[in-house]
């Protein structure tokens, strides 16, 4: 493995030297907890053009992917899998058609 290397130049008496070391470039640490965008039930709702009771019968029914509960915070979405889940039904066929 091939590493870059950078110059110092250093004065030694009346002479100035190069000298070459391996530069050393370290990797950005992984953060311990992903982070993403969660979103509450009337958030989703708007997002799915529904009102917030028609959301929570789709939810009940298995329409739409359960939430979570967050303490403090209640119900939520994270709106990467909401993205995901609405590409799969859009990749459907339609039925109605």
């Amino acid at each position: 493995m091939h590493l870059p290397h950078a110059r110092k130049h250093v004065l030694d008496g009346p002479t100035i030297v190069t000298v070459e070391f391996p530069l050393i470039v370290s990797k950005p640490a992984k953060p311990l907890v992903d982070h993403f965008e969660i979103m509450d039930s009337a958030q989703l709702a708007a997002r799915l053009q529904m009102p917030r009771r028609s959301l929570y019968n789709a939810i009940a029914r298995g329409f739409v992917p359960a939430g979570r509960k967050i303490p403090g915070l209640g119900l939520r979405w994270r709106v990467d899998e909401i993205d995901a889940w609405l590409a799969q039904q859009f990749s459907k066929p339609n039925p109605l058609a």
